[in-house]
């Protein structure tokens, strides 16, 4: 059995964070470090490394059954568009690796 913490967090019996609960968390902070850093120069490279673990996370949440349909749906439409966008990146970077 599962009970909520004072903040709301799911919790199990052992007093820690459900799966799901942890993983959107992560993906959250993830994303909001990339928001953050995304527009300065100096961190570009960082932002491009992050890209790909914040779809993976997406990609495992909206596969996690105890998730609402809605939220699982969501989160495979977010994993769509990151995988999208690393993708355009990955071109942009060969492009300027190998000028033509």
């Amino acid at each position: 059995m599962h009970h909520r913490n004072d903040s709301g967090t799911e919790m199990q019996p052992n007093g820690h964070a459900t799966q799901p609960e942890i993983l959107v968390s992560a993906v959250l902070h993830l994303m909001s470090h990339y928001s953050v850093h995304a527009r300065q120069p100096d961190r570009q490279q960082a932002c491009q490394n992050l890209a790909p673990v914040i779809e993976r996370h997406l990609n495992v949440l909206s596969g996690l059954p105890e998730l609402t349909p809605v939220l699982r749906a969501t989160c495979q439409q977010l994993a769509e568009q990151w995988s999208q966008w690393c993708s355009a990146r990955s071109r942009q970077q060969e492009q300027s690796d190998f000028p033509g």
